[in-house]
């Protein structure tokens, strides 16, 4: 059983493009009495501490010397048992000079616990969807639906009337925060752990108050920008550009061929028709080998979708825009090609990268893949009011989308995703601006069966001016 399940594991670490993946028995709260217990899944081992890296080829489970005898019994046909602290897993690691790419579910590490853990001896890489889950993920969600039940007082020392009591008290406090000159205060705590920490209540209501109280109610737009610029401070811009440098698909084939998504029922180009449609719209229109054709990206991270259409038609040109230094200083360090330029704008600046270029009498073919949804209501109107002005612009769009939303948006504007990303009412925005639609697509689920992604699925929008 413990075999079917690694090699399960092992197909999803090839589809990920990784050399292992990381698993540690804690959950996302840090408890030791962790549900689903992820390590126990892969593999057998119930003590109350330990971690798995499972590479291609080999098995390692890190426990302490409580469990040696018992991991060797519940795990040792599977994987090779290594007592800590006698051996950590960057000592282990050392040997493959860091060319390893291992995997991890962000949501289960600190940044320290990473560090200690593995140093410099390896690559890590973010996965935001736990792998261990995909495995049996209906009956991991199908548990989670269970009803909840109170425990008591007892066990507990305090009465669920008690916390809800004092939960209540905390609301008015924190509506009167963004009242007060603490309010100042209380927008730097927010954006010192990015917006996105909610490890408890309490926090879980900062993020709501933040978001609905405060965000979304912003006029400012330099202090929108400010919020939405802070979310790749730290070195974080240039993490995600490698991140998607390294899991980019790069070719025609493995856009056909690889499968997406985590029961791998679509190929990337089924998920994501964005490629294959700007690749048909150039040879339809003979513009292959036109020098006066201008393919911009707009959020462009890595830059690997523009590298991918320069390998197909070397004689376009490419610009490359992006909010982030970071993002842009590392696409410079790899697409060092006469005709591939690079611009740092916002996608409501657009005509600044027009301007700059003098692109004014050029053929340009603008697309995104997965940044106008960060783009806040007010800014995405001001978007497609300008490139409306131009003579010759092909749109091409695709987009995560709530479809609960798209399939009854005729009347609604836009609604949020997550903190900082919007489902958008793009064909309104177009037709509100007279763009002429070519084609529309949503694009359901891979899968109705995963939980995750059960109500998540790509827009597709190709529009032109008049």
């Amino acid at each position: 059983m413990i075999d079917k399940k690694i090699n399960k594991l092992r197909n999803l670490i090839k589809l990920n493009n990784i050399d292992g993946y990381i698993v540690p028995k804690n959950d996302e709260f840090f408890s030791e009495y962790a549900f689903p217990n992820r390590l126990k899944t892969i593999s057998n081992f119930s003590g109350s501490a330990g971690l798995a890296i499972i590479l291609k080829d080999k098995n390692f489970l890190f426990v302490d010397g409580r469990y040696t005898l018992q991991s060797k019994i519940e795990s040792g046909n599977n994987f090779k048992i290594i007592e800590i602290p006698k051996l950590l897993p960057h000592d282990l690691l050392r040997k493959y000079k860091k060319e390893l790419f291992l995997g991890f579910d962000p949501k289960l590490f600190t940044n320290n616990s990473l560090k200690r853990s593995f140093k410099d001896s390896c690559n890590l890489f973010p996965i935001n969807q736990n792998l261990i889950d995909l495995i049996d993920a209906k009956k991991i969600y199908d548990h989670r639906k269970e009803t909840f039940y109170i425990l008591d007082d007892k066990v507990v020392g305090e009465s669920v009337n008690s916390k809800i009591y004092k939960l209540i008290l905390k609301y008015p406090l924190i509506i009167l925060l963004l009242k007060t000159p603490l309010k100042k205060i209380f927008i730097n705590y927010m954006r010192k752990f990015r917006y996105r920490k909610k490890t408890n209540i309490l926090d879980m209501l900062l993020s709501y108050f933040f978001w609905y109280e405060y965000f979304l109610k912003l006029k400012n737009p330099e202090e929108i920008r400010k919020i939405t610029n802070s979310t790749l401070d730290d070195g974080e811009g240039r993490k995600w550009a490698e991140t998607y440098f390294r899991g980019h698909f790069k070719t025609i084939e493995n856009l056909h061929n690889t499968k997406f998504g985590n029961f791998g029922l679509m190929t990337l180009n089924d998920a994501n028709p964005i490629f294959s449609e700007i690749i048909k719209y150039i040879k339809d229109n003979h513009l292959s080998e036109d020098k006066d054709t201008f393919i911009i990206q707009i959020g462009s991270s890595s830059g690997m979708d523009l590298k991918f259409f320069y390998d197909q038609f070397p004689k376009l040109n490419y610009i490359s825009t992006d909010i982030n230094d970071e993002i842009l200083n590392f696409q410079k360090e790899k697409y060092d090609f006469l005709n591939f330029k690079f611009f740092k704008c916002y996608a409501e600046e657009i005509d600044k990268c027009f301007e700059q270029f003098n692109l004014e009498a050029k053929r340009i073919i603008l697309f995104s893949k997965g940044s106008t949804q960060y783009v806040v209501p007010y800014f995405l109107n001001i978007f497609f009011s300008k490139i409306k002005l131009h003579k010759n612009l092909i749109l091409f769009l695709s987009e995560p989308i709530d479809l609960r939303f798209i399939k009854t948006s005729e009347r609604a504007h836009a609604q949020q995703r997550g903190n900082i990303s919007f489902s958008h009412n793009y064909k309104q925005h177009a037709q509100k601006n007279n763009l002429m639609i070519i084609k529309e697509l949503i694009i359901e689920p891979h899968s109705k069966d995963d939980p995750v992604h059960k109500y998540t699925g790509h827009y597709y929008l190709c529009c032109k001016t008049n």
